[in-house]
């Protein structure tokens, strides 16, 4: 078995980022949740491991060891 792991962009990558901002500019919500799914991105990027991905009671996504980056874009 093997485990695949889906972004819905690449964060590393200009024109996806401009995309993504296109689609999250007048949502709050989404936004919020692209910042967090760009912290798993990094984190992933980084340590080429995928940490576990909670939910939180109100929704929000919570990601383990993978603390928002300061100063995002």
């Amino acid at each position: 078995m093997m485990t695949v792991h889906i972004f819905s962009i690449r964060f590393d990558k200009d024109k996806s980022i401009k995309y993504l901002e296109s689609l999250t500019m007048t949502d709050n919500q989404l936004k919020a949740f692209a910042d967090r799914m760009e912290d798993a991105y990094d984190y992933f990027e980084k340590y080429k491991q995928m940490r576990v991905v909670l939910i939180s009671e109100n929704g929000d996504y919570i990601i383990n060891d993978a603390p928002p980056r300061k100063g995002k874009k």
